[in-house]
């Protein structure tokens, strides 16, 4: 390999076996923008040439793939929502679909209004701090069970010089009571069955935190449960509860949060056809 294009020919021939044609040309465009700092490369960038020492890391960024590990693991970075995150084995790899649910939020919000917003279950701070810099007014509070989630989180704030959201360590099944009220509470909580597991690729159960993707065993609800509890004594009157959601458990979601008291709720499709999100809406103010 001398140039950036033999570089792309020796990926896409090595990976599409592994992962297909267009995840192999997607992981070769994050691969070269690590290097050239251009997403996507340009025609400059494809006929540069590659030292010694860029060919080396190539060589075993490309290993690594065989291997499974994901890319962004790799590079120690993911985009989402326009943001570039750290990203760990201590944290998910942010997802188009969670980029959806961020943008189902952000486009009924206005720009200009303060909202108190509330993110459970915050990860790498993906969806905090995508909210926290669309709705800039607004005060976005981040939690998560993971020190090393919430350390990581705190980084990319920096990273994206966000100011208007701070981060706390909150377990989603004994949330405290906070002396403020939110207009939006929003949670990509665990809801993998374990059962499956053995269907999911390598790359997710090889290398992602099971903490953060499987639903407890026999109680697949259990974290919507014990959020939408919390949501309905700590949201504002006409505050929105928004989940991101296991498509099978739709049903069971939408009706959970009905008997609970929530005035509407409505689920939404993903853009591959999926139902992945769902918005509750306290009408009546609940105080107990």
């Amino acid at each position: 390999m001398k140039n950036w294009r033999e570089v792309k020919n020796k990926f896409l021939n090595v990976l599409t076996p592994v992962l297909g044609e267009k995840e192999s040309h997607s992981v070769f465009r994050l691969t070269i923008e690590k290097f050239t700092g251009n997403f996507p490369p340009t025609a400059e960038d494809l006929n540069s040439q590659l030292s010694e020492v860029e060919i080396e890391k190539v060589n075993d960024i490309l290993s690594r793939l065989q291997n499974n590990e994901p890319i962004q693991y790799i590079l120690g970075y993911a985009w989402f929502y326009d943001l570039k995150l750290r990203v760990t084995k201590d944290v998910l790899i942010p997802r188009q679909e969670t980029e959806e649910l961020v943008h189902w939020i952000s486009s009924e919000k206005k720009s200009t209004q303060r909202y108190q917003i509330l993110d459970l279950g915050c990860g790498s701070g993906a969806i905090g701090l995508a909210l926290a810099k669309y709705l800039p007014n607004s005060q976005v509070i981040a939690g998560d069970i993971s020190t090393e989630a919430v350390q990581i989180a705190k980084q990319n704030a920096k990273w994206n010089n966000i100011t208007n959201i701070s981060f706390s360590e909150l377990d989603m099944l004994a949330l405290p009571e906070f002396s403020k009220r939110f207009d939006i509470i929003v949670s990509n909580p665990p809801y993998v069955d374990w059962d499956h597991q053995k269907k999911m690729p390598e790359n997710v159960t090889k290398y992602e935190p099971e903490l953060a993707i499987f639903a407890p065993k026999g109680d697949e609800l259990r974290f919507f449960k014990s959020i939408a509890d919390f949501a309905r004594k700590q949201l504002k009157d006409k505050g929105q509860l928004f989940f991101e959601i296991n498509e099978h458990y739709k049903d069971e979601v939408v009706q959970m949060l009905y008997d609970k008291g929530f005035k509407t709720v409505e689920p939404k499709k993903d853009l591959n056809g999926n139902w992945r999100m769902v918005k509750a809406e306290i009408i009546t103010f609940i105080n107990q």
